[in-house]
């Protein structure tokens, strides 16, 4: 028997047993939710993270007798296309190179979202703003997420986010998991037909306005919000946890991303630029649930 569960809080991770457990990004799991699980183990414990600095583990776990790390990078991914092993290879930032090619812990400088808080659920009641959605396919993936507001915070969801999907695809899923035909998404501009083929679908699809330093601006309207992710929202979390500055040569910070596993950022900038941004005078979103 494989059970998948999520737990809000440690007081809830006390329910269940199990002969093995496997932690997805551990990173994002506090210690205590940890200890409850393992305590609850017969047999053996597992986990997984991307080593983008050191946390928990590094402080209370590795080093004792009975801790094996096991270090794989994508060298070890016999799956990938050979495109995707280039791209990483060729990553010019020294720190995520080594964190994403060699698997090794980096020291991420310059991170540009450092502090989202990660909860179970949108809060009830909450208001619709919009979806971003940006296409890929056959390498980078389709990353669809919803962003809500409540209590003067934005809460993010992420819907969709896979390779190899078609528009055809993409309609499917969005039926599938039932998101409203009501709803606003905004997505990149630089797809005007795939733009119009879900339109086709029935879908209320819109080109994001991006502007001059879209980039930068949107990252600027971002910031000025509290952030919250839902804990389903994995692969969100998991470009936020290293989606950085570029540096100079010395060291210094620019003013400027490194163009690197954002998809699902891509995703919320798109609603910030055209949801969230004062200037904007498009289309706004019609509040159906």
């Amino acid at each position: 028997i494989i059970e998948f569960k999520s737990y809000d809080d440690w007081q809830d991770a006390k329910s269940g047993k199990r002969d093995y457990l496997f932690l997805n990004e551990m990173n994002g799991v506090p210690k205590v939710i940890w200890d409850e699980l393992f305590m609850r183990t017969r047999r053996k414990a597992y986990g997984d993270y991307n080593p983008n600095s050191e946390f928990w583990v590094h402080r209370e776990l590795l080093g004792r007798e009975n801790v094996e790390l096991i270090i794989s990078d994508h060298r070890h991914n016999t799956y990938l296309d050979q495109v995707i092993h280039d791209k990483i290879e060729s990553i010019e930032d020294d720190e995520l190179w080594k964190v994403y090619a060699r698997g090794a812990t980096g020291k991420l400088e310059g991170i540009i979202f450092r502090n989202y808080n990660v909860v179970p659920n949108v809060p009830e009641n909450s208001k619709y703003i919009g979806t971003g959605l940006d296409f890929g396919f056959t390498n980078d993936p389709t990353a669809i997420v919803e962003c809500w507001q409540s209590s003067g915070e934005l809460f993010f969801n992420e819907l969709i986010y896979e390779t190899k999907l078609t528009n055809s695809d993409i309609n499917n899923k969005l039926n599938d998991i039932g998101f409203s035909k009501y709803r606003d998404i905004i997505a990149d501009s630089a797809e005007p037909k795939s733009i119009a083929d879900l339109n086709n679908y029935g879908w209320n699809v819109y080109p994001a306005s991006k502007g001059a330093d879209s980039v930068r601006s949107s990252i600027d309207i971002l910031k000025k919000w509290k952030l919250n992710v839902t804990q389903r929202s994995t692969n969100l979390r998991k470009e936020l946890n290293g989606y950085k500055w570029k540096q100079n040569k010395d060291g210094v910070l620019l003013n400027e991303p490194v163009d690197l596993m954002n998809h699902a950022i891509d995703a919320i900038r798109y609603i910030a630029l055209n949801k969230l941004n004062n200037n904007f005078s498009g289309e706004y979103s019609i509040d159906v649930l």
